[in-house]
């Protein structure tokens, strides 16, 4: 092969020979330099002492793995004073000392293991021909220098999980150029304050709404000015509000509809997916467990324990405790919402069936099929399970069960209310957006004064964030204070706390989003590694592949 026909070039040699065999490459080269510095001394010489080879791998060529035939020199020193008789002729440009692979093979090799890591980085990169293990994968990363950033101007800040609920750390994202900065293994208000002393000058910090961050910024940099994240205060507000409907829950289940509350949505039938015996046996010892776990946590807090003490105790969570206490009654859980079928245009039409006595579904699918409906007789069949009167005389005996022992079937219910958790978004919501079932309970939730005065606040809280009106939170505060609701006074005093960093974000254009994607973009590389890599690994992966 001549050297016209080579579709690449070594830096500093001639290439003599191209042979291929089973699908690789091997190239012989000679140097050309005519000279070499001594690597102790630095000093020139021509002398040459020896030859040798050097056989490194290379990038692959054409879809076939290379490897490069090097005829290297070994030179004479020619300093007197220098230790060193002999020394190699140095190919930075080509393979550094004593490497088994070129410098451009081995950067392909890290940007694979910074992007993928080690075990994908291997297998993906002897598909491509360039064969390595993923140790050899991890140790090239781990040999990549990080970056050097300066100090930002704008720093945004936020938690990460290294094992969820017991280790975290923080992350740090320059705001200005989109770029992580840094990773600690603590997200406590010492380290914070620790890593801002080492880095001075910045002016502007993003943060969330916890209080450990807030702390270590203002030891840390008193003189930087505090953002608080936006979106957190949003969902701080909802979560306050679904606080409120929890305690109130029971007493909204007893409002009355509205007047104008169509038949179809004043009574519900049960979904088809919960009809089994079984399904309601399991809800009821469910309830009972919840019911008695309700009646210890009350028990607990009228002989004056904490909630942390309860929660310990009882092995459940400040959460659960804290919904349990704020309760007026105990808090049901909602059942599931019906299921919409494709039966339901012929349900009169069956009931009316049952009620003259036909139970065989065969026969009832055959007619309902006769007016337009088109499922199958399995669908008809669990529907008339559930809805049994008498065995048919048709009904073959091994499908026969003893029904004195069967639990009785839940008649049709009156309409419930929703969990809290989805009734709060008719309270966030447009009204415009919100379907004409949910404009039904958000008019009957609506006649209760406490769910009346914070519906009107929370149409003045988001209002106030769309138009980054700051003028208009102490007067928010003030009406949330005067409110008489314990869930929105312990909401506004919180914000009163932090009032310098929600004015700021309500004045300002910075805001969290950007250290919350990077937050993201960290938890996938952590589950690419399995959770198996150290955490000087994972600060390389997410700092140097940025």
């Amino acid at each position: 092969m001549t050297e016209n026909c080579i579709p690449f070039e070594i830096p500093g040699f001639r290439i003599r020979t191209v042979e291929s065999h089973a699908g690789s490459l091997t190239v012989v080269a000679d140097a050309q330099t005519r000279e070499a510095s001594c690597p102790h001394c630095h000093e020139s010489s021509q002398h040459i002492h020896s030859y040798y080879k050097r056989s490194p791998q290379d990038l692959p060529s054409s879809g076939q793995s290379v490897r490069l035939v090097l005829h290297v020199r070994r030179f004479r020193c020619q300093n007197p004073a220098c230790s060193a008789v002999t020394f190699c002729e140095r190919l930075p440009s080509v393979v550094a000392p004593s490497a088994q692979r070129t410098r451009r093979l081995a950067q392909s090799l890290e940007t694979l293991g910074l992007v993928l890591g080690g075990q994908a980085g291997a297998r993906l990169s002897n598909r491509f021909g360039m064969r390595a293990s993923r140790n050899t994968v991890l140790r090239l990363v781990r040999q990549a220098g990080l970056p050097s950033l300066a100090t930002p101007r704008v720093l945004g800040l936020d938690d990460f999980a290294l094992r969820k609920g017991q280790v975290y750390g923080t992350l740090f994202v320059d705001g200005e150029t989109h770029r992580p900065v840094d990773l600690i293994r603590e997200r406590t208000s010492d380290g914070v304050a620790s890593w801002l002393k080492a880095h001075p000058g910045i002016e502007i910090i993003t943060r969330d709404r916890s209080s450990e961050y807030a702390r270590g910024i203002s030891e840390g940099a008193p003189q930087a000015t505090q953002v608080a994240d936006r979106w957190h205060l949003l969902t701080n507000w909802r979560e306050a509000l679904e606080r409120l409907l929890n305690r109130l829950h029971a007493d909204l289940a007893r409002l009355p509809l509205p007047p104008d509350t169509p038949p179809a949505m004043a009574v519900q039938r049960p979904a088809l997916d919960s009809q089994g015996p079984s399904r309601r046996a399991a809800f009821q010892v469910n309830r009972a467990r919840r019911y008695a776990r309700y009646q210890a946590v009350r028990t607990l807090l009228a002989q004056g324990m904490s909630k942390q003490q309860i929660a310990k105790q009882l092995g459940i969570t400040r959460r659960t405790v804290q919904t349990f206490a704020q309760a007026n009654s105990y808090p049901e859980k909602a059942l599931p919402p019906p299921v919409t079928s494709i039966l339901d245009p012929y349900l009169s039409y069956l009931h009316q069936r049952l009620s003259e006595g036909c139970s065989n579904s065969s026969p009832l699918w055959r007619e309902v099929q006769a007016q337009g409906f088109p499922g199958s007789r399995a669908l008809v069949a669990s529907w008339v399970r559930y809805y049994p009167t008498t065995p048919s005389s048709s009904t073959p005996h091994r499908y026969l069960t003893d029904t004195a022992n069967q639990s009785p079937k839940p008649p049709l219910r009156p309409s419930v209310l929703p969990a809290p958790r989805q009734l709060v978004w008719c309270l966030l919501r447009p009204t415009d957006d919100l379907t004409p079932k949910e404009q039904a309970t958000f008019s009957r939730i609506r006649r209760h004064p406490h769910v009346d005065c914070a519906y009107r606040l929370s149409r003045r809280f988001q209002l106030m964030f769309r138009e980054h009106c700051a003028d208009g939170f102490s007067p928010w505060l003030q009406a949330c204070f005067d409110s008489s609701i314990p869930e929105l006074q312990t909401f506004a005093a919180s914000l009163q706390r932090d009032a310098p960093a929600i004015r700021c974000a309500l004045s300002t254009a910075w805001n969290n989003g950007l250290t919350e994607g990077h937050v993201n973009r960290l938890k996938l590389i952590k589950r690419t590694m399995y959770g198996r890599a150290n955490f000087d690994l994972l600060r390389l992966r997410v700092l140097a592949a940025a």
